[in-house]
């Protein structure tokens, strides 16, 4: 994969993942949501968007969409998860597991209330690391397609 051709749709898919996630919460008023088929309502809240990525592409077609598309192939942007902070404790991920991400690996998405006191909330700058630490996005397979020295202000 193209990292640099992914990279602005990667960064989408987190902004959106987590934008969702608090359209979820708000939705759910305070309320606490029934479990359901033996998952919590934050595992349903997961599965639900692993499920929007289930594809099973042909060779040709995937090879085509590495070449071209600026999507990263769907079994990769499921991993976009273990960016947003609730995906640990939804799923008691812990440390060693191939689910878990270190909070100080993970990916941020700056946020910032809309225009005219709209409610809706948009990316401010691309990618935030956490502060004053180096740090470098990557593909599942190691390849470096980002990489910053984060010092709380904006990343280029």
């Amino acid at each position: 994969m193209n990292g640099k051709q992914t990279l602005a749709e990667n960064i989408a898919d987190v902004a959106g993942l987590a934008a969702s996630y608090d359209a979820y919460h708000a939705s759910l008023a305070g309320k606490k949501p029934a479990d359901q088929d033996g998952f919590t309502g934050e595992q349903q809240f997961f599965l639900a968007y692993g499920q929007t990525r289930a594809s099973k592409p042909r060779e040709g077609a995937l090879r085509q969409q590495v070449l071209t598309d600026p999507h990263a192939p769907a079994r990769y942007r499921t991993d976009t998860m273990r960016n947003i902070d609730p995906w640990c404790p939804a799923f008691q991920a812990k440390e060693g597991e191939k689910l878990y991400l270190n909070p100080e690996e993970q990916v941020r998405i700056w946020w910032q209330d809309g225009p005219l006191g709209c409610s809706e909330r948009v990316v401010l700058t691309f990618l935030e690391l956490l502060p004053r630490r180096k740090s470098s996005l990557r593909t599942p397979s190691g390849q470096t397609i980002a990489s910053a020295h984060a010092t709380g202000g904006n990343i280029p």
